[in-house]
């Protein structure tokens, strides 16, 4: 220890001080100045992630450019769309 307080006085060195760590327990902690609201869910739509805006943008081109299926017929006239 003495060693290390020899170098941090000579003033012909210019080293950086480097820090000793704390032994100290912080038992006492700051009062919080962040105010929130105890209701959950304050009725916000939940935003769409870019990721996700993409994947679906994604999706739907990959939907749209797929040939349309053919429609089943029954001869019966059963699931007919119309």
């Amino acid at each position: 220890r003495q060693d290390d307080d020899e170098l941090n006085k000579d003033d012909d060195c210019p080293r950086a001080r480097v820090p000793r760590p704390s032994n100290k327990d912080y038992v006492v902690r700051p009062i919080s100045a962040v105010e929130y609201s105890e209701k959950k869910g304050d009725g916000k739509k939940r935003t769409i992630s870019r990721l996700d805006k993409i994947k679906r943008q994604q999706q739907d081109r990959k939907r749209n450019s797929k040939p349309m299926s053919i429609v089943k017929l029954s001869i019966e006239g059963n699931k007919m769309h119309l």
